[in-house]
C-alpha cells in the first residue's frame, strides 16, 4: 500500500506531505515549551539535553517574538528523537522548517510521546489533507450535498437537487460529472435566474487568462462573485471552516472525476472571499505559507484546464453576442427587427 504521507496530488510540487509537515510543525511550535518540559525528563541523555536547551530556546523566542522558527527552536530536539547520529548541522540540513522533509514515522511517534495528538496533526492537517487527498469519489459527493444544501443538513427530498442526489451512487465522471457539480453551485446563487452575471464571471477569468495575469481572487469577481454575495445574504453556514473545507472537497472531487467544472474553483473563490476569517485561522494552523500555497494551486487550475461543455458553450455565447455581424448581438438583432 502507497504512503501516503508524500502523495503527490498536482502538476506544481505541493505534497500532501509537505502540507502535514506544515500543521504538524506549527502544532509543535505553538506547544513547544510543553512539548520540551515533557523531553525534558527522558531517559536518554541526548534527549533530555536537547530539551533543556529547547525550553531556554523557547524562553528566550516569547520574550523576543512570538512566531518561533522551526529551524532555530526544534532542530535539536528533533535531531535527538530521531535517533540515528545525526548531529544538529545535518538536522538543519533535513530543513523540516523549510518544509523540504517528511518526518519519518519512528519520528512521528517519537515525538507522540512526548506531545500526545501531534500525530493526529499530521495524520489529518486539521481536515485538510482528508479532503485534498481522498480517493472516494462518494465523500466529494457527500461534500457537495453539504455545499448545495447547507452544512450538516440531510438531502433534500424533491426537486432537481433530489434527482442530483444520486450521483455519487451513479459514479458519475467527465464532463456527466461536471454538469452535476455545476447545476449544484449554480443553485446557490441562482446563475440561471442570473445568466448575465454567469458570463460575465466568465468573461472576468478569459480576460485575466488574456493578459497572463496571476490568478487572484479578483479574477473570480472579487466582491462581485455570486457565490460570496450568496454567503452574505443567505448562506452564513459556509462562512466557516467547513463551509471552506467543503469547498475544497468539490475542487478535489472535480480533478478526481475529470469533471472540467471552472464552477467549482469558482465556489471556492467564493468562500474565500466571503469568509476571510474562517480561510486566515484555517491557515494559522499551518507553518509559513503552506495553505496559501495549496489555495493559490487550486485557483490556478481552470487556467491550466479546459472550462468544462458548459463553460465553453457559455463562452461562445459570450463571443457571438458581442459579435458586430451576428443576430446574437443585440444591437444587430434590435436593427433587423426594425428593418423587417
Amino acid at each position: 500500500m502507497p504512503d501516503k504521507h508524500n502523495h503527490r496530488v498536482d502538476a506544481e510540487g505541493l505534497s500532501l506531505g509537505s502540507l502535514r509537515t506544515a500543521a504538524w510543525l506549527r502544532y509543535l511550535l505553538d506547544h513547544a515549551e510543553r512539548f520540551a518540559a515533557a523531553a525534558a525528563s527522558s531517559r536518554e541523555a541526548r534527549v533530555a539535553a536537547a530539551a533543556r536547551d529547547t525550553l531556554a530556546k523557547a524562553g528566550a523566542h516569547a520574550r523576543r517574538e512570538p512566531a518561533a522558527d522551526a529551524g532555530l527552536l526544534l532542530n535539536e530536539l528533533l535531531a535527538a528523537l530521531e535517533g540515528d547520529g545525526a548531529s544538529v548541522d545535518e538536522a538543519r540540513g533535513n530543513a523540516y522548517g523549510e518544509l523540504a522533509r517528511t518526518p519519518p514515522k519512528r519520528l512521528l511517534a517519537a515525538v507522540d510521546r512526548y506531545l500526545p495528538g501531534s500525530k493526529a496533526v499530521f495524520d489529518g492537517a486539521h481536515g485538510v489533507a482528508d479532503v485534498l487527498g481522498y480517493d472516494d469519489a462518494e465523500l466529494g459527493w457527500a461534500a457537495l450535498d453539504s455545499i448545495e444544501l447547507g452544512i450538516g443538513h440531510a438531502l433534500a427530498s424533491d426537486g432537481e437537487a433530489a434527482d442530483d442526489a444520486m450521483r455519487g451512487i451513479a459514479a458519475f465522471e467527465g464532463p456527466a460529472a461536471g454538469r452535476v457539480i455545476d447545476r449544484a453551485i449554480g443553485r446557490i446563487w441562482g446563475a440561471d435566474e442570473k445568466r448575465a452575471d454567469a458570463l460575465s464571471a466568465l468573461a472576468a477569468f478569459s480576460a485575466t487568462l488574456a493578459m497572463n495575469a496571476p490568478i487572484t481572487l479578483d479574477a473570480y469577481g472579487g466582491e462581485h462573485n455570486g457565490v460570496a454575495a450568496a454567503i452574505l445574504r443567505e448562506r452564513g453556514d459556509l462562512a466557516s471552516a467547513p463551509g471552506l473545507l467543503a469547498a475544497l472537497a468539490v475542487c478535489r472531487l472535480d480533478r478526481l472525476t475529470g469533471a472540467g467544472s471552472f464552477w467549482a474553483y469558482y465556489l471556492l473563490a467564493g468562500v474565500m472571499i466571503a469568509a476571510p476569517q474562517a480561510v486566515a485561522s484555517i491557515a494559522a494552523r499551518f507553518h509559513r505559507d503552506a495553505l496559501s500555497a495549496w489555495l493559490d494551486m487550486l485557483l490556478a487550475v481552470p487556467a491550466r484546464s479546459p472550462i468544462g461543455d458548459a463553460g465553453e458553450a457559455a463562452l461562445a455565447r459570450l463571443a457571438a453576442s458581442m459579435s458586430f455581424t451576428s443576430r446574437h448581438n443585440p444591437i444587430v438583432h434590435t436593427r433587423h427587427r426594425s428593418m423587417g
